[in-house]
């Protein structure tokens, strides 16, 4: 079995693929494999399956060519984001956990690569006091992680990072809301602290793209006929 195919680009185009593959789908490792040029080397791998299930796999490539992974994965507990990266002499990290280990799941991770250096990542996490999830955030600089901080409220989840025209200078975040049920868009500091938001209420679970606007964002449901939402930026304190 194979699974959640990531594409690593390169400066000059392709750099290498990552997925998830196992006997079963409770039991999924990590591999790698990457392109010359010409050919795809021998896969590589960058995790072995754990004790439970490991999803949700995300990537990215760094300013400085090395590649860093992260994903979900159970440690017997809970689910945590785990995270490897693939330096300069061509070999991975040992996973390690994005944080200190809780007793909540943590999911769905995005990443994205800052163009000054380093990353931000985004998961959803599950907020006890609430019972509902909520986007949290952490900045990947120096081979370390910052401490982890929630940049959107309970009754968020599914971040992903999306284009923005200043080359990620300040990175855009799509979140899903519940209440009201529909998308935020946050745009985000170096740090991953949260400045402007955007919120639209919509009913479809399908996410829309988001596309820079006058004053604000657009969001947009290619091939569903569904029109596009002009939404205006709102400043955080």
């Amino acid at each position: 079995l194979r699974t959640d195919p990531v594409v690593l680009t390169a400066a000059g185009g392709l750099a290498g693929l990552a997925w998830l593959e196992g006997d079963r789908r409770g039991a999924l490792g990590v591999r790698f494999a990457r392109w010359t040029g010409e050919r795809w080397t021998r896969p590589e791998p960058v995790a072995a399956p754990g004790p439970g299930t490991q999803i949700a796999l995300a990537g990215t490539r760094l300013a400085d060519g090395s590649l860093l992974l992260l994903w979900a994965a159970y440690d017997g507990e809970d689910d945590e984001i785990l995270w490897s990266r693939r330096g300069a002499d061509g070999t991975w990290s040992r996973p390690h956990a994005l944080g200190f280990g809780n007793s909540v799941p943590d999911v769905t991770p995005a990443v994205t690569a800052l163009p000054g250096g380093g990353a931000l990542a985004a998961w959803s996490r599950f907020d006890e006091a609430s019972a509902q999830y909520l986007v949290m955030a952490a900045r990947f600089d120096d081979g370390a992680w910052s401490a982890p901080h929630a940049v959107a409220p309970p009754g968020t989840a599914f971040p992903s990072f999306e284009a923005t025209p200043d080359d990620a200078a300040t990175p855009r975040l799509l979140v899903r809301t519940a209440a009201p049920r529909g998308w935020a868009v946050l745009e985000l500091d170096a740090d991953g602290r949260p400045r402007r938001v955007a919120h639209a209420e919509a009913a479809a679970p399908d996410r829309p793209r988001v596309e820079d606007a006058a004053g604000g964002v657009d969001l947009r449901w290619p091939g569903t006929g569904r029109a596009s939402r002009a939404l205006a930026w709102e400043i955080l304190p």
